[in-house]
């Protein structure tokens, strides 16, 4: 049985601990919020953690892709940093180890690492124990994120733990920061691609019934999956739904309604590839078109994307992949982006999900491709209700239409 001074010892212990994450926090995810620029957050981020008494030293590491290496960033905590150093991405470092694997290292004790290591150059060949956390959001990698501390063998679990959830909250925080400057950015980043043999379902239906498919939509579902929608051409309904039916990724598809030639589905699936791709980087399709396996791609990202991520990402998902076009646009004056944003910031989440599920599934053309009933199904909630959202919504898209 614990004496009663272990006992306040330990419960000491655990206060300054839970004081020092609350502290951590604050500071860098202020940080997040005020800087204007990645660099300026990442900056921030380092002296947010050096602001914090035990951590001694921070700095972020970025991918160079001409080198394969990781280079410095942003640092703080020190008079003067290695700038021009790096750590090779093959290598043995814990640093590269962190990049490479997405989860945290820690070393104990710095000065068991090689000679010309540079966290022993940071640390001027003294002892202390470093921490690399990845900040990465889904496929979107940020930066690893460096902690040093002047005491060895601190990196504990608790400890280890607060960390790795710091690395979540700052990774989480730049991908929601950035996506609401992708709504209201002047610049754009436009690409486009031609891509062949992905491991995609409506790459699989396309190439087996050697049909068209354009990709219309996609919704969040509440169960975490997502409804994709497609105006397939070029064969029948019933083959689109047999082929879907055989396809593991698909847990659902159903026949909407027919446009001339062209047919409209909705596919659920869990992890839709294309689309959870452009999501991690802030991206819109424009078009998405899949001819007997083929697909082209038109795509928009913020002006603050790494382009060579995306493409090393679209190369994850496809066994060959040309960017045809990248370039980037500064449109004049008042941007589509900034009315579409204002549009959407006077919806609901329950709003624009019922406008976005009825304009998805046909319910605006006629005859409807769907009933009221259906889209009020989908959404787990009554049919009444369903047409509340969805007037709530229409009355003030007409308000905003008719005030422009």
């Amino acid at each position: 049985m614990p004496s009663p001074l272990e006992t306040d010892t330990e419960s000491h212990s655990s206060e300054q601990l839970l004081e020092r994450v609350n502290w951590l926090f604050e500071a860098v995810t202020g940080a997040v919020n005020r800087g204007e620029s990645r660099a300026e957050v990442k900056l921030g981020v380092c002296e947010g953690i050096c602001g914090v008494d035990f951590y001694d030293l921070a700095w972020t590491g970025d991918k160079d892709r001409v080198t394969d290496d990781l280079v410095v960033g942003e640092w703080a905590g020190a008079d003067r940093f290695p700038d021009d150093a790096s750590i090779p991405l093959q290598s043995d470092d814990p640093s590269a180890r962190a990049a490479e694997t997405t989860e945290i290292q820690t070393v104990a004790d710095v000065s068991t690492l090689p000679a010309g290591s540079l966290h022993r150059e940071v640390c001027g060949d003294q002892s202390g124990a470093v921490a690399a956390i990845p900040l990465v959001h889904n496929d979107a990698f940020y930066c690893v994120l460096h902690v040093y501390v002047a005491e060895t063998h601190v990196f504990d679990d608790p400890e280890t733990a607060v960390l790795r959830a710091l690395g979540t909250t700052i990774s989480t925080a730049i991908h929601i920061r950035e996506i609401r400057q992708s709504l209201t950015a002047d610049r754009v980043t436009k690409l486009e691609f031609d891509v062949a043999g992905a491991d995609a379902f409506f790459v699989d239906i396309s190439a087996t019934l050697d049909s068209r498919m354009e990709y219309h939509s996609s919704i969040q579902q509440r169960d975490g999956t997502t409804a994709v929608f497609f105006d397939v051409s070029g064969t029948s309904p019933s083959d689109v739904l047999a082929s879907a039916g055989d396809h593991p990724d698909v847990r659902m598809a159903t026949h909407l309604t027919d446009y001339g030639d062209a047919a409209r589905f909705k596919f659920v699936v869990a992890d839709p590839p294309m689309v959870s791709v452009l999501a991690d980087f802030g991206g819109k399709i424009k078009e998405l078109t899949v001819d007997d396996g083929q697909t082209h791609i038109r795509v928009e990202f913020p002006s603050t994307v790494d382009v060579r991520q995306v493409t090393d990402r679209f190369e994850d998902v496809y066994s060959r992949v040309e960017l045809l076009a990248y370039r980037e646009a500064e449109p004049p004056g008042r941007t589509r982006r900034d009315y579409e944003a204002e549009l959407f910031n006077r919806l609901t989440d329950r709003q624009t999900t019922a406008l976005r599920r009825a304009h998805a599934s046909g319910f605006y053309e006629w005859p409807r491709g769907t009933s009221g009933d259906t889209l009020a199904e989908s959404m787990d909630i009554v049919r009444s209700t369903y047409h509340q959202h969805l007037r709530s919504a229409e009355k003030k898209l007409v308000e905003a239409f008719l005030e422009k």
